[in-house]
């Protein structure tokens, strides 16, 4: 049942929050340029933008409270406490901000169509032109939308292979990650209820202080504080459920970027879409995207990977500066950089001079306008 009730969490609340923080940027975005209401987004859209960017804003928050007990000596259980309160908080503001946005489009779009049936209803001649324009271009995108034989072979290629990641991770025997202590840490919190009170192989209180670098990193407060919360085993959690969580963020920031870049070619999204997935699944070399994803998908450099990084470059082909920025500033709370500035800045930066690139500036600019600034996320 707590097991039950930490999955649900974990895909509402970053899903609200996503949901509550995009549709208000990209409210306030059509206010200041004075664009009317902002596009409804697809359901597709929804699913790759949503939950990560929640996901991101929680791990902000984690930091941000995990630096707090460190700095106050805070036990885990009151950090854990405020933590809680203040993703509910959040939760709540953005689900409430988002029906409110729902009911005040829905409300724009009813009156406009009021308009427009008094004015069709004084000329007949264009309601009937109108109609068929509107028949012909609802064929094609039905046409267009419509998946063929090989779309279809590559969309069960793909599930099946996120599936069978899933099953392995979630059921499967996992093992210790060469150098990687994050279950240790995390046991020793839980037991201690303090953060870095003892070493995490040892069990013996620190002789020196600890490195300010691995305060710094909030993932095994996170894992600590979710722990106690719903009152599960460290191993089950750090092993099992969250490798599963980070790795659907993995799927959703990665449709993002496909959806980004080929715009709307069904084909060569799925064809991106399985070439991912299936080299996911290969877990033959040590350290390798895969490897990582079965064995140690819950340490810093997975998260890093399959959030951040790919979250990073979606924000880029849609010219998001608020969103990069919140990448960068987040990389130092989940993985190790080189005085703050990690693999988020550097592609930022790469991207920035590849983009003085005639052919893709062009490529990116097509990107935009597909996108459209659908992933404004503040």
């Amino acid at each position: 049942m707590n097991i039950l009730l930490l999955i649900l969490s974990l895909i509402i609340c970053p899903s609200l929050i996503g949901c509550g923080i995009v549709k208000t940027y990209m409210l306030i975005k059509s206010k200041i340029q004075k664009a009317g209401s902002p596009e409804r987004e697809s359901a597709f859209c929804r699913l790759s933008v949503y939950l990560p960017t929640g996901a991101i804003i929680i791990l902000a928050l984690a930091g941000a409270i995990n630096l707090l007990a460190v700095f106050t000596n805070m036990t885990i259980s009151k950090s854990g406490m405020i933590f809680g309160i203040c993703v509910l908080i959040l939760t709540l503001i953005s689900a409430v901000c988002s029906v409110l946005i729902a009911i005040s489009s829905n409300t724009k779009i009813g009156g406009s169509s009021k308009i427009d049936n008094s004015s069709k209803i004084n000329d007949r001649s264009k309601i009937s032109n109108s109609s068929k324009i509107s028949s012909h271009k609802n064929n094609s995108q039905i046409k267009s939308n419509h998946l063929g034989t090989k779309e279809k072979v590559l969309l069960v290629l793909s599930l099946f292979a996120a599936i069978a990641q899933i099953v392995i991770i979630a059921v499967g025997k996992n093992m210790t990650y060469y150098g990687d202590q994050t279950l240790e840490t995390v046991v020793s919190f839980v037991s201690t209820d303090h953060i870095y009170s003892v070493d995490p192989l040892t069990g013996l209180q620190y002789l020196n202080d600890y490195p300010f670098r691995l305060a710094l990193q909030c993932l095994p407060f996170f894992y600590s504080v979710l722990s106690r919360i719903f009152n599960i085993t460290p191993l089950v959690l750090t092993w099992h459920i969250m490798p599963v969580f980070w790795l659907i963020c993995g799927y959703c920031t990665i449709i993002r970027i496909s959806d980004s870049i080929f715009k709307k070619a069904s084909l060569k999204i799925l064809m991106f879409l399985c070439f991912e997935f299936l080299l996911w699944c290969n877990d033959a070399a040590s350290g390798a995207t895969g490897f990582n994803i079965f064995h140690a998908g819950y340490n810093s450099v997975v998260v890093l990977e399959l959030l951040l990084v790919y979250w990073t470059l979606g924000t880029l082909f849609s010219h998001n500066t608020y969103a990069t920025i919140l990448a960068i500033a987040v990389e130092p709370l989940v993985a190790s950089t080189r005085f703050g500035l990690g693999a988020c800045f550097f592609i930022t930066i790469v991207f920035i001079i590849i983009s003085k690139i005639p052919a893709a500036k062009r490529l990116i600019a097509s990107a935009d306008g597909r996108t459209g600034g659908e992933d404004g996320k503040a």
